[in-house]
C-alpha cells in the first residue's frame, strides 16, 4: 500500500513489477464453437457407436447379396452415419438419389425408411443384369424414363437389399424389414414433415467403377436399432389410446317400462305371462345407463323383434321418483 505521500522510488516500482509478474497467468479463453441446430442430434456416444457396428453389418449383408444378383465381386465400404431434418434433405439433391424403394415394417403399413439408388449405380447395374445390351451411360447422373422390365429389376435389386437390410437388423435383434413394391421418384418420395428426423447411411464400393447405394432410416427408426428404448407416447396419444379403449367397455343400459306388482305376483311369474304396464303404449320409454336417464323414445319393432326408437337426448339427471 502507497501512501499518497510516498515517492514511487526505483526499487519499489521492481517490486510492484516483480509482483504482477509472479501473479498466476489467466487460463486462455476457450474459443466458442457452433452448435450445428440445421441437423439433429438423437443419438449419444453408446447408440451412436452401435449404429456404426450395425452399419459394418449392413454392408458386409449388402455385399453378400450384391454378389449373388450381380455376379461378380462387390464389397461395400460403409460411410459414417449422418442425420438431417426431412426439410433439409428435400431441399439437396438426397445424396444423388434418383430411384428409391420404401422401407416399411414387416406386416405393417407406415414408411419407416428407403433404399436408395443414383442413376449411374441404376444404369450401370441394369446393364448388367442385361448381359451389357443396356444402357451404358454409367456416369449420368440424371433419371432417364425406364421401362418395364429396366423397373422390375430395380425393384428386384432394392428388395435383394432390404433382405440384407433385414438380415443385420436381425443379427441386432431388430425388427423385420419388408420393400415395397414401387419405385419412386427423389424428393417425391419423401413425404415427410420437415422436422421429422432421418439417418443416412452410404455404402460405397471398395472397387473402382462399380455403383453404390444410400439407406434411409426414420430417426426414431434407427435409435431402436441402436437401443434405445421406444419413445413414450404423447399425452395427446395417450388420452386417444384411453379413449379408444373407454369406448368398447360395456355399460348397462335398461329401457324403463311402468307396471304395478305385488311381491306375490313377481314370485309367481312364469315365462308366457304378460304383464300389463301402467302406461298407454304410445307413452314415451325412458333409457337409462348406469342410472342415469339418456334418452327417451317410442315403442317400436325391428327386424321382427321389439325395439325403441329413440326421440329425445336427456342431459339432466333423473330424479328418483319422477320421470323428469
Amino acid at each position: 500500500m502507497i501512501s499518497p505521500g510516498q515517492d514511487m522510488t526505483r526499487g519499489l516500482v521492481e517490486q510492484l513489477i516483480k509482483a504482477a509478474r509472479s501473479r498466476p497467468a489467466r487460463a486462455e479463453q476457450s474459443e466458442a464453437m457452433d452448435f450445428p441446430f440445421d441437423r439433429p442430434h438423437r443419438c449419444t456416444r453408446g447408440p451412436r457407436a452401435r449404429l456404426d457396428e450395425f452399419a459394418g453389418q449392413i454392408a458386409d449383408c449388402a455385399g453378400q447379396k450384391a454378389r449373388q444378383m450381380l455376379q461378380t465381386p462387390v464389397d461395400f465400404l460403409p460411410a459414417a452415419w449422418e442425420q438431417h431434418y426431412g426439410g433439409a434433405l428435400r431441399q439437396t439433391s438426397g445424396e444423388n438419389l434418383c430411384h428409391v424403394v420404401a422401407i416399411s415394417v414387416e406386416g405393417g403399413d407406415d414408411v419407416v425408411g428407403m433404399i436408395g439408388l443414383s442413376a449411374a449405380t441404376a444404369t450401370q447395374w441394369l446393364a448388367k443384369l442385361l448381359g451389357g445390351c443396356g444402357p451404358v451411360e454409367a456416369d449420368d447422373d440424371e433419371a432417364r424414363e425406364l421401362s418395364d422390365l429396366e423397373r422390375d429389376l430395380l425393384l428386384d435389386i432394392a428388395a435383394g437389399f432390404v433382405e440384407a437390410l433385414r438380415t443385420a437388423a436381425g443379427n441386432f435383434g431388430g425388427t423385420a424389414f419388408q420393400a415395397a413394391r414401387k419405385l419412386g421418384a427423389w424428393p417425391d418420395a419423401l413425404g415427410a414433415e420437415d422436422a421429422a428426423e432421418y439417418c443416412l447411411l452410404k455404402l460405397a464400393p471398395e472397387q473402382s467403377g462399380q455403383g453404390g447405394l444410400a439407406i434411409l432410416l426414420t430417426g426414431p427408426t434407427a435409435a431402436l436399432l441402436a437401443g434405445e428404448p421406444a419413445p413414450r407416447a404423447s399425452r395427446a396419444t395417450g388420452r386417444a389410446a384411453m379413449r379408444a379403449h373407454v369406448d368398447q367397455m360395456p355399460v348397462e343400459a335398461r329401457a324403463m317400462l311402468s307396471a304395478s306388482l305385488s311381491v306375490r305376483e313377481v314370485m309367481a311369474l312364469a315365462p308366457g305371462d304378460v304383464v300389463v304396464l301402467n302406461q298407454p303404449i304410445d307413452e314415451p320409454i325412458d333409457l337409462e345407463v348406469d342410472g342415469r336417464l339418456v334418452l327417451r323414445g317410442h315403442p317400436a319393432r325391428q327386424a321382427g323383434q321389439f325395439a325403441i326408437q329413440f326421440a329425445e337426448f336427456c342431459s339432466e339427471k333423473k330424479v328418483v321418483g319422477n320421470r323428469e
